[in-house]
């Protein structure tokens, strides 16, 4: 499985707020299935912080049904392990760590609503098929004009890697 690192280097003495997460890389007929938000025209792949007691399975059963209204037909292989740091928005003193873990996935071609919580739903975030290149370009674009989404770089780099066929 191949690893990214992004972000800041953690000093020795800094307190480290960490999040894990579970993300689908989905494809069909050439296309990804994505989250789009409207507002900027960011592109990310489903999935979502894992909860106390859940396993990374459940995680990506839950946050696809939430996230794309599409259930979870079969989990693959973990292709992809991403640790991202930067500045903790909420704690100064602290560096906040992602450790997102990246599966390929099958989902059910029948979706079903979505359940998105509140955050996602002001967001506007919408379930689409999309050319990986074409989302790419969106991704780059915002990055270059600065003021995207905390999640979007690294999202840029695992459109890449997809592109690129290395995951």
């Amino acid at each position: 499985m191949r690893r990214l690192e992004l972000g800041t280097v953690v000093p020795a003495r800094s307190r480290v707020v960490r999040r894990e997460a579970a993300k689908a890389v989905v494809e069909r007929d050439g296309l990804l299935l994505l989250l789009v938000t409207p507002a900027s025209g960011d592109h990310k792949l489903p999935g979502g912080g894992v909860r106390p007691g859940e396993s990374h399975e459940q995680t990506l059963a839950r946050e696809l049904r939430e996230e794309t209204g599409h259930g979870l037909a079969a989990l693959g292989p973990a292709v992809l392990h991403v640790v991202e740091r930067r500045a903790d928005a909420f704690d100064h003193d602290a560096v906040f760590e992602m450790v997102s873990t990246y599966y390929r996935a099958t989902v059910s071609l029948d979706a079903g609503a979505t359940g998105l919580d509140d955050y996602e739903r002001d967001l506007g975030l919408t379930a689409v098929w999309i050319a990986p290149a074409e989302a790419l370009r969106a991704n780059e674009a915002l990055l270059a004009a600065g003021g995207a989404a905390p999640w979007t770089a690294r999202e840029t780099e695992v459109l890449r890697l997809v592109l690129d066929g290395e995951i």
